[in-house]
């Protein structure tokens, strides 16, 4: 089991509608292949978390960053798991205006340090992980409550 998160930036002509159509062929998708996860847009930017077997998520990802509704993907976190964070959720989403104070400061906590590093050296930033992980259990939580 994988989990993989990343963010991109929405093209500036995306409609809510271009999100309900993600959000349809995603949960219909993923039910089929076993991917679970959480989809967030917020002022433009999306976060995505995704749960699943390697080979799937490294497949769903290359397809995901040849979609024309969003352009700059980077992939923030990449690691095997021993179980899903997200296991009853074919693809969860949160608008930003559903997000807390606390999970908007997150996420921009973690824009800030995407924009800060160089591609590819995420990894060597020591509060990204802490901001990532933050979040993604904020919104987790929350659910669960």
């Amino acid at each position: 089991m994988q989990r993989l998160i990343y963010t991109s930036s929405a093209r500036y002509n995306l409609k809510p509608s271009h999100i309900n159509d993600i959000l349809g062929h995603a949960r219909a998708n993923n039910r089929n292949v076993g991917i679970t996860g959480l989809l967030v847009f917020h002022e433009g930017v999306f976060l995505q978390v995704l749960e699943g077997e390697h080979s799937t998520l490294t497949q769903l990802y290359a397809r995901i960053r040849r979609d024309w509704r969003h352009t700059d993907c980077k992939a923030l976190l990449a690691e095997p798991v021993a179980a899903r964070m997200f296991p009853d959720w074919t693809m969860a989403y949160r608008p930003g205006e559903a997000l807390e104070a606390m999970q908007t400061r997150l996420l921009g906590d973690i824009m800030s340090v995407v924009g800060s590093c160089k591609s590819g050296e995420f990894e060597d930033h020591p509060m990204l992980n802490v901001y990532l992980r933050a979040f993604v259990t904020s919104v987790r939580m929350r659910d669960a409550a």
